[in-house]
């Protein structure tokens, strides 16, 4: 993950021009951070889990071993997503880069690379939108689980980070 992060950071810096890796670095941060995170819940969750592997079936035991089962799962999805994360940050940077050396070869003017595109401000105000919807869907969906009479509508929303999809039990 690290490794995929580095090379998209290299392949940012060979862009002429559009982007500058200071408008993604500490996004990237903060997914490296919550894989770390995620990692460490996960091992606590396997060391759990082999101490449970003498579970007889049917038991309590049994059974809080499945429910941690379920939760290292959970982990493991977050941390494919970012991995997927990462992995499409690196093949979209370097996808970028070898156009833009493409265009620079068959142009050699470093004037006609300039692309028009929403600013950085109005990107991240449509990203935050966009987080904030789904987030108000979990949790909607999360309170709807809760309610026996079955009042409130149950929309399963769409995680959009990593492309999972999760759906609150």
């Amino acid at each position: 993950m690290q490794a995929r992060f580095a090379y998209a950071h290299e392949q940012v810096k060979r862009i002429p021009t559009g982007i500058d890796w200071a408008e993604v670095a500490e996004h990237v941060d903060v997914l490296l951070w919550e894989a770390a995170t995620d990692a460490a819940h996960l091992s606590s969750l396997d060391a759990e889990l082999y101490e449970l592997r003498y579970a007889e079936p049917g038991t309590p035991q049994a059974a809080f071993a499945r429910q941690l089962g379920e939760r290292r799962q959970e982990y493991d999805e977050l941390l494919l997503g970012i991995q997927q994360e990462a992995e499409d940050l690196a093949r979209r940077a370097g996808n970028a880069a070898a156009a833009a050396h493409l265009a620079l070869v068959r142009t050699g003017d470093l004037r006609r690379l300039e692309v028009v595109i929403p600013s950085l401000e109005a990107i991240k105000a449509q990203d935050a939108l966009a987080r904030a919807k789904d987030r108000l869907d979990l949790l909607a969906a999360g309170w709807a689980e809760l309610d026996p009479g079955g009042a409130a509508p149950r929309r399963a929303p769409q995680r959009r980070l990593a492309g999972t999809s999760f759906t609150p039990r």
